[in-house]
């Protein structure tokens, strides 16, 4: 319609739409940087709570409560600030890019008044002309600040591009523990570490035997499991399962055969049979199987809902021994063949410890320790003990 009317127009309109275009590229730089900024500071913000949080206990004993109120204050002011900076790149943004489309309509009301001074328009073009600019310099707003927010937003993508990603299909299958997990002088260094954690350990765990893996505390002994589960990779020497290199089997094949369980196992805010089984399959017969096991029927009874009773937050419903349980028997309705237990008892009292160590020597399957509190009658019945001593001795 406006090439219709006169060239001029048309040009007018298209350069001023493409001059449009480039005012993001005087601001993103600026809102880049500001957005950024509220990433670091919303980060900053959920660690410094998370830490005072897990250390209300200590806070408190200290009566240092009021640590925990001004660090959480001092971090969301910081986050306020930066939040506040980038409301102002970006507002001036919107500002200057309004002040862009005002500046354009002027542009094409002046060519047009020109044109009709001209005898070259109509008056009418006037009111026309004004509504067809304004349609497209409303649309090409909309485009640049659509590029100006995609352009801004892409320091919070590029953070997930730099996370390091691994194919845990690549590698090759495992079948289940049949002879041993075999350790060939293994060895591992931390990054910038000045002494290795672990030196030439060399032991062989049978399949379907107990052992216990002791040392004082620092020695590498938790070091060691995360190697055997595959978190970690040696430095030195090489760890087999059946034979077949530890380093060649895919990750996800690896872990469909070792379960881990730790000092304190994690149960999620969810009902007592989805922390059972996370999306693994099973019957009922299957379940109630298990429970009977591991020593967990009778208190699943005493529940109001059985099994569909919801775990609180932090499991504060359960004792710790009753964790330790759910956390063995969700590892038995995954069917692995090999559980780690990482200092599983440390944190029970003695009768529950005695219970666990009662059950775990029970299990059909291969089954690991790492403990600090080894008592004379658990060690006879063990078909092993791997006592960690340093590297350097």
């Amino acid at each position: 319609m406006l090439l219709h009317y006169n060239w001029s127009l048309t040009v007018l309109v298209f350069a001023l739409s493409l001059l449009m275009l480039l005012v993001p590229r005087f601001f993103t730089k600026k809102m880049n940087a500001a957005n950024a900024a509220v990433s670091t500071a919303n980060g900053r913000l959920t660690t410094v709570a998370t830490d005072l949080l897990n250390g209300f206990g200590q806070l408190l004993m200290l009566n240092q409560t009021p640590r925990l109120t001004a660090g959480v204050q001092r971090a969301g002011k910081r986050r306020a600030e930066k939040r506040v900076a980038y409301a102002k790149a970006s507002n001036l943004f919107y500002s200057v890019n309004q002040g862009a489309v005002s500046a354009c309509m002027l542009a094409v009301l002046g060519l047009t008044g020109y044109l009709y001074l001209q005898g070259k328009v109509p008056l009418g073009v006037f009111s026309t002309s004004e509504s067809l600019a304004g349609a497209i310099f409303s649309s090409v707003m909309g485009l640049t600040e659509n590029l100006a927010e995609r352009q801004t937003v892409q320091p919070l993508l590029d953070k997930y591009q730099d996370v390091p990603t691994t194919d845990d299909t690549a590698g090759q299958p495992v079948a289940p523990l049949h002879q041993a997990l075999t350790l060939n002088r293994v060895g591992f260094r931390y990054p910038d570490a000045n002494q290795p954690t672990l030196a030439a350990v060399s032991y062989v765990f049978r399949a379907g035997g107990h052992y216990a893996i002791t040392g004082p505390s620092g020695i590498g002994k938790s070091t060691l499991l995360k190697l055997i589960d595959g978190s970690l990779t040696p430095t030195a020497g090489r760890i087999a399962f059946d034979g077949q290199e530890l380093m060649t089997i895919a990750p996800r094949s690896l872990h469909e055969q070792i379960a881990v369980v730790d000092q304190q196992p994690l149960l999620f805010n969810t009902t007592l049979r989805d922390n059972l089984l996370l999306g693994q399959q099973a019957t009922a017969s299957q379940i109630t199987a298990v429970l009977d096991q591991v020593g967990l029927t009778n208190f699943v009874a005493t529940l109001p809902e059985g099994l569909d009773t919801k775990v609180d937050f932090a499991s504060t419903n359960l004792s710790g021994g009753q964790k330790q349980r759910v956390a063995i028997a969700r590892a038995l309705l995954a069917n692995r063949s090999v559980l780690l237990l990482d200092e599983a008892t440390a944190s029970l009292d003695p009768t529950s410890a005695v219970a666990i160590d009662e059950l775990t020597l029970s299990l059909p399957l291969t089954v690991i320790s790492v403990t600090h509190h080894l008592t004379a009658a658990t060690a006879k019945r063990l078909d092993g003990i791997l006592t960690l001593d340093s590297p350097s001795a």
